[in-house]
């Protein structure tokens, strides 16, 4: 039997409270630590006061106040299952609390959005969230280790509920190792809690009673909290019965009773009642066991797990059996039976998850493996085109030098400047055109193929003779200096047509998904040094519909274009994050600003070509102009429902 651990409350506790530098933020403070210490029990009235909290923290430009009521409110929105405004709120937290920059309370945001995952059985994503968490606090140069050892428990959990025992078992060692560098009995107490259940979850008695003891000594040193204190000692109660040892198991039966009396009239009795049947029953008293079994049978059977239900149900069947009561027994099994199906139809759905996240783990691998194979042969193949360009400028060289005719140099030289001027106007031509046409994708698809192919090639054909004209003059002779600096404008046109041409066709973000093209986009803004740019990608685990990724890759180019135009900012970050039925896309930088009510600042900036993108996928945008203080866009996409997350 194990006890729920409220790791929110971990979590914010392990933050930590910044002490405050001004006198209206010491009220703002406590304020908020009455609001998070009774958030569960008194959610309507923490709520309000963290929303009181929230407007005085705006009024005074209280980053961490701003921050710290919207991670609770994030919380309060998701214990009563409002998790699309619990999400909201954890968002605004992390946008606040990175504008403060401190990675340890970035990183409770992060667990706390993925305790929203796992409660919503999204186990993949719930991992690779809380592993994000636990990356960026394992790197600090001085980690905090109360944030570190709730990051490691709540892993452990999720493992649990996963089916992955060592995995859970794991994590739960590394949460006690973390929160003993803290000091603190009642975090050390709740590791080393789940240490106990993780060891008798896989029969290992000797080393749950070594780690239920250190719970039990640490809790009694520190919170004194009385319902680990009798669930401590039911579970060791439980270990003793297995052991035979029945005197013993007794007297800890009875101290978490006695303990179970003292919280009052809101203790749970249930594991109590039921373990302490199968003491009784394990003794051959099959009566009393069967009246104890009764006891803790609720009136509402639903409040009870899965397990717990079945549990009891086939415990009052063997008990009604042994005093040979059939009809009970039969009816009692029998919900047992009914009772296991829905265990077992959660245990294949759970088995089905599993299932797909090693699927996209091997389809991962293959895909890398194959990018590497691909990247291997555009290799080789940049080596042999080179090999060949060498040897053809070789011998178009020799070819030409022993052609001494000067009226047949000039007829060439001649023709190739024509050539070239004829050129540059038809790049100058469909440079402009490029530039104007507002078609469909379509239309760029069909241009970007047109100029990579056809146009590209013929340019660099006309390269190699330039470059094979250019070697043959005479190095005094006087058109040289002219045809080496036509040469290098055709090459520099050259290149400009290549990145139009990728810039407008669709063909590799078909091929590789949109994650790697905004990967790749990210990583050419920062290697130009104009600006300090930054991705952040979260719930990400499958590929959109294309319509979808080309949509949300043209409003990321379209806007990053407009930060880099005319916000003037030194830095910019793009957050994408796929939650269970929508996109939601942050942009933000600390430029200039602007005004949302003028029409020509959104038609000067491209906002109306983001809004009809944006509508066409029935989604929401939000501005939240700074003027002085940069821009913030949140975008949010609903998705069709074959693309949704299970």
């Amino acid at each position: 039997m194990k006890i729920k651990v409220t790791l929110f409350s971990l979590i914010c506790l392990c933050a930590g409270q910044a002490s405050a530098q001004k006198l209206d933020t010491a009220a703002i403070n406590a304020s908020y630590r009455h609001a998070h210490r009774i958030h569960e029990d008194s959610a309507d009235y923490a709520q309000q006061l963290c929303l009181d909290i929230l407007h005085k923290s705006a009024q005074a430009a209280y980053l961490k106040g701003q921050g710290d009521a919207c991670l609770t409110l994030g919380a309060i929105s998701r214990n009563k299952n409002k998790l699309r405004e619990s999400y909201r709120y954890l968002n605004q937290a992390l946008k606040f609390r990175r504008t403060i920059g401190d990675s340890n309370r970035v990183a409770a945001v992060f667990i706390n959005q993925a305790i929203n995952l796992f409660q919503e059985s999204r186990y993949d994503s719930a991992i690779a969230t809380v592993l994000y968490a636990i990356k960026i606090v394992e790197e600090l140069p001085e980690p905090d280790y109360c944030v570190l050892g709730s990051e490691y428990l709540l892993l452990s959990n999720i493992y649990d509920e996963y089916l992955e025992p060592d995995d859970a078992l794991k994590y739960a060692r590394r949460s006690l190792l973390a929160y003993t560098k803290t000091g603190s009995s009642e975090r050390i107490g709740k590791a080393a809690y789940a240490l106990g259940n993780r060891f008798l979850d896989q029969g290992i008695l000797d080393s749950s009673l070594i780690y239920y003891d250190l719970a039990y000594n640490n809790f009694m040193s520190s919170t004194k909290d009385l319902d680990f204190l009798a669930n401590i000692q039911i579970n060791k109660g439980v270990i003793y019965t297995k052991k035979c040892n029945f005197s013993r198991a007794g007297e800890l039966f009875k101290e978490a009773e006695e303990l179970l009396d003292r919280r009052g009239p809101d203790a749970d009795y249930f594991h109590l009642y039921l373990n302490k049947g199968d003491w009784l029953i394990a003794q051959n008293d099959r009566a009393g066991g069967l009246t104890m079994l009764k006891k803790a049978l609720p009136e509402d059977v639903s409040e009870l797990s899965f397990l717990e239900q079945q549990f009891i149900y086939e415990d009052m069947a063997a008990a009604y059996a042994a005093l040979h009561m059939t009809d009970s027994a039969y009816y009692f099994q029998k919900e047992a039976y009914a009772v296991r199906d829905s265990i077992y139809n959660e245990h294949k759905r759970k088995e089905f998850i599993r299932f797909q996240a090693e699927r996209y783990k091997k389809e991962s691998a293959q895909q890398e493996a194959i990018a590497q194979q691909q990247a291997s042969r555009a290799r080789q193949f940049l080596l042999t085109a080179g090999l060949l360009a060498v040897i053809a400028v070789i011998l178009i060289i020799a070819y030409f030098q022993r052609r001494k005719s000067f009226r047949i140099i000039s007829r060439q030289r001649e023709t190739l400047h024509k050539q070239a001027v004829d050129e540059l106007i038809q790049a100058s031509e469909l440079k402009f055109l490029t530039a104007s046409i507002e078609g469909g994708e379509a239309a760029k698809q069909h241009l970007s193929r047109e100029l990579h192919d056809r146009l590209g090639s013929e340019m660099v054909t006309l390269t190699w003779r330039y470059d094979s004209a250019f070697e043959s003059l005479d190095p005094t002779h006087p058109l040289k200096a002219q045809i080496g600096g036509m040469n290098k404008q055709l090459k520099q046109l050259y290149e400009e047509m290549r990145t139009i041409s990728h810039q407008n066709g669709s063909s590799i973000l078909e091929r590789v998904g949109l994650i790697p093209v905004l990967t790749e986009l990210f990583d050419d803004l920062n290697a130009s040094g104009k600006i300090k740019a930054e991705l952040e990608i979260s719930g990400m685990t499958e590929r959109l519909p294309f319509q979808y990724e080309l949509n949300v890759l043209r409003i990321v180019q379209e806007l990053v274009s407009n930060v880099l135009k005319y916000a003037k900012a030194s830095s910019l970050t793009v957050q994408l994050s796929q939650f269970s039925d929508n996109i939601n896309l942050m942009i933000e930088d600390d430029g200039i600003g602007f005004k949302t009510d003028d029409p020509e600042a959104k038609q000067g900036t491209g906002l109306l070509s983001v809004e009809k993108r944006i509508t066409t996928l029935n989604g929401f945008l939000q501005v939240e102009p700074r003027p002085g203080a940069g821009t913030t866009f949140i975008i949010d996409i609903p998705l069709p429902a074959e693309a949704r997350s299970v």
